[in-house]
């Protein structure tokens, strides 16, 4: 039997592939796929990390494996595995092992027919009329009409010189304020980080303050003592109203909010809190952007959340993130046919709407969106995430017997557990301790990655997620928390 070292199979995992299908030392049980055995006459590699990881990426790559048999054959766990193959640039789809490289050659073959053309002097590509064409049949009423960029940021600092034109045009050029909202993120460009509420991502940046108003976060957890959540919805609605009042509805072009709020904290609204704003939005004339940058294609089991979760249908969506599952940098400013009317008026003869992008609507990214959004279709991925996310929900919440843990929330693929000092009062532990951050260290060195948020962890996983796996995922995240709990009352941070 021919010999074959260790160190050649980590070194070449495509010949470990090949060994694998062809060569007598290895054995590739089909009807078993995860059972590889080895025969090997100078190293054994069972028990050997290194080549179970070389191998499960190769497998997982020609799509011999799927990607939760991949993770779990690899012994890294299937948030480590991602992260692993991630960095080797393996893209990792939301479908199955199957469709791993069909993104990839979508954007190859695009490349290979235009991969690129100026969007200006009424010129386009296919893909992106496709795309918008496809887009508008997912989009709640008649938000049908899309300028397509490379990024949230860029979408919401669209939308907001939507607004200011769509007014100007109606004769109405004072209506330049937008309503956001403490704690709300929508973006790090110059007018974005301006309606963005989170004090900290402002410490040594100049701010457009004087364009942008904001009203009081909808956190329900830490909603003023003795309220409940429809008096706390109640004063919320108040407080809008107030700053209109304030503000003057004629100097307001529009209110911008997320369904649910997302770099804030998963701060999840009280009950009817949208349908609400959103009436007084009308009310007053007020243009209403649901940023879906998060929300949008799937992490809350649908398309699109405004409507089908929340009961709105805004005037203007922005989306970006899950539009192309990260395969190509794109995102889309969606405009309601009201406003596109308006804004399709030239302001005077010959007049142009003259706001573009070099890469706005490039072919190839807009070829990724139109294969990602295939995929999830073809394998009703948002489907899945509707039955799943509440089994998520529902472990996720059994955390909270845990004497750190304040609060778990989010909804379906979009999660949150805030971590206290104290569960009574909902204390919280000084800054300088990174509760979240030594929680996320704990997960990690266990193979479940999750976001540290100053006190919190942010939980956004891969939208095929099965039950088992979430299991697991619970699991590990329980015991990061108890480690953690041990180190800061070893350390003296808290007497638990």
């Amino acid at each position: 039997m021919k010999a074959v070292s260790v160190r050649e199979l980590k070194n070449n995992p495509s010949e470990a592939l090949r060994a694998a299908r062809e060569h007598p030392v290895m054995v590739l049980n089909r009807h078993q796929p995860e059972a590889i055995l080895f025969h090997l006459t100078d190293d054994s590699l069972l028990g050997e990390p290194g080549i179970r990881r070389a191998l499960a990426t190769a497998l997982y790559r020609d799509q011999s494996l799927s990607l939760g048999q991949a993770a779990r054959f690899s012994g890294l766990g299937m948030a480590a595995f991602i992260q692993h193959v991630s960095q080797l640039g393996i893209p990792v789809v939301q479908g199955s092992a199957a469709t791993v490289h069909e993104d990839p050659e979508a954007i190859a073959e695009q490349v290979r027919a235009i991969p690129y053309y100026s969007p200006f002097h009424h010129l386009s590509t296919p893909p992106a009329g496709l795309l918008g064409a496809k887009i508008a049949s997912l989009t709640p009423g008649t938000l049908d009409h899309m300028f397509f960029g490379t990024g949230g940021s860029m979408a919401n600092d669209t939308a907001v010189r939507f607004v200011h034109f769509y007014w100007n045009n109606l004769g109405r050029p004072s209506k330049k304020k937008i309503v956001s909202r403490v704690d709300a993120y929508h973006g790090m460009t110059y007018m974005a980080a301006a309606l963005t509420g989170i004090a900290y991502d402002k410490i040594g940046f100049d701010q457009a303050d004087e364009m942008v108003v904001h009203v009081a976060c909808p956190y329900t957890y830490r909603r003023p003592e003795g309220m409940t959540e429809g008096e706390f919805c109640d004063w919320l609605i108040e407080d809008f109203r107030k700053r209109i009042e304030e503000v003057g509805a004629e100097n307001i072009g529009a209110f911008i909010a997320e369904p649910i709020m997302g770099a804030g904290g998963v701060i999840v609204p009280p009950e009817g809190y949208h349908k609400r704003m959103f009436e007084v939005c009308k009310a007053n004339e007020i243009l209403y952007i649901s940023d879906e940058v998060v929300t949008g294609f799937g992490r809350l089991g649908h398309f699109f959340a405004s409507e089908d979760v929340f009961g709105i249908v805004p005037d203007m969506i922005t989306s970006a993130k899950g539009i192309s599952s990260g395969y190509q940098p794109l995102s889309a400013t969606i405009v309601s046919q009201e406003v596109y009317d308006v804004l399709s008026t030239p302001q005077a003869d010959g007049a142009l709407f003259t706001t573009g992008f070099t890469y706005s609507g490039h072919p190839v990214c807009c070829a990724a969106g139109m294969k990602n959004i295939e995929i999830m279709e073809r394998e009703d991925i948002p489907g899945h995430v509707r039955k799943v996310g509440p089994y998520f929900e529902k472990r996720l919440a059994e955390l909270n017997d845990l004497p750190l843990v304040g609060e778990t929330r989010g909804k379906c693929f979009m999660l949150g557990v805030e971590n206290v000092a104290n569960k009574e009062t909902r204390e919280l532990l000084p800054a300088e301790v990174n509760v979240g951050e030594r929680i996320a260290e704990h997960a990690q060195a266990n193979g479940v990655i999750v976001r540290p948020l100053g006190h919190l962890n942010v939980i956004s996983p891969p939208l095929i997620m099965t039950e088992a796996q979430i299991d697991e995922f619970v699991g590990v995240l329980r015991g990061a928390i108890l480690a953690t709990q041990d180190d800061l009352v070893r350390e003296g941070h808290w007497k638990g």
